[in-house]
């Protein structure tokens, strides 16, 4: 009997072959034909089990409202609109809508001032908390296509250290926000040192007013207040900084697997005839990592380049 494309591979790199038999594995559509997928993996480099660490990150910024994070498989990944994530999400919205309309009145009554920057900074929140809202819709089929990507290509192996990678970069850019946010905060809290006779209320009242004064200059003063915009506008801080990290993290594990793909092909770069990838009866067999790696670029919506 001829031998296929993908048992020449295999026996090249002393890859495991997988059986042909019917699929009958739930819940999984698309797949080829008569060929068995194992199971997801529950290696750590999977792509589910390194994302976790940063949508949970994302829901402590009232981001990605999603249930089922800590499950082992995409699979387990659910929206509901009724949830707590959701609920969060709302408030936070709610508090940057509030801020944003103080800001629009303060521009009709003073004119607009280069150095208040909370229309566009509370503007960027609320837009950046809708997004999130819409991607953690489509998130769960998202994260199941790319583990059906990464089921048809396992005899590749996961991008190595991808999880330990993915927690450096999210730790790292954390850090800056966190030294960033307090460097901008730290002259007001010396100044409200100096200003005030050292009691603890009379400094948070002074910190306060002066650093959300666009709203106590319509509202009457309380130490509630003062905390809820606050708190606020630090979780738009960070909103404002995951988003790039968001980007950056999803980038690096998308490159991480065409990388891993690209090792594994330059292994057995002149071991196989040109010919034998161009045979149509073979051509079927070596369907299931293109068809993984079209479906995550239409997922993720990165174009191939001809």
């Amino acid at each position: 009997m001829k031998s296929s494309l993908f048992e020449r591979v295999c026996k090249v790199e002393g890859l495991p072959d997988f059986l042909t038999a019917p699929d009958t594995r739930r819940g999984f559509k698309g797949r080829v034909p008569g060929r068995i997928e194992p199971a997801p993996s529950d290696d750590p480099n999977s792509f589910h089990r390194c994302m976790r660490s940063v949508l949970i990150v994302g829901q402590c910024f009232s981001l990605m409202p999603i249930r089922g994070i800590s499950g082992g498989e995409a699979s387990s990944l659910r929206f509901r609109w009724f949830h707590w994530s959701l609920f969060y999400s709302s408030l936070v919205i709610g508090g940057c809508l509030f801020m944003l309309g103080v800001a629009v009145e303060k521009i009709f009554d003073k004119g607009f001032e280069f150095e208040d920057s909370s229309l566009f900074f509370m503007s960027m929140a609320i837009g950046a908390n809708l997004l999130f809202i819409q991607l953690a819709r489509n998130w769960p089929q998202l994260s199941l296509e790319w583990e059906r990507a990464e089921v048809s290509m396992k005899h590749h192996g996961y991008p190595r250290n991808l999880a330990i990678k993915l927690k450096v970069y999210m730790v790292v850019i954390l850090i800056g926000s966190t030294v960033e946010h307090l460097l901008a905060n730290l002259k007001r809290a010396l100044t409200s040192t100096r200003c005030t006779d050292g009691t603890l209320t009379d400094w948070m009242q002074y910190c306060f007013v002066t650093g959300y004064s666009q709203v106590f200059n319509y509202f009457s003063y309380s130490h509630w207040k003062g905390i809820a915009l606050f708190l606020i506008h630090l979780v738009a801080t960070y909103i404002w900084n995951y988003m790039d990290m968001f980007v950056i993290i999803l980038s690096i594990a998308l490159v991480e697997r065409f990388r891993l793909i690209s090792a594994k092909l330059r292994k057995v770069r002149g071991k196989l005839r040109l010919d034998v990838w161009r045979d149509r009866d073979l051509q079927p067999l070596s369907q299931p990592d293109a068809n993984g790696l079209t479906s995550l670029e239409n997922n993720t919506g990165v174009e191939s380049s001809s």
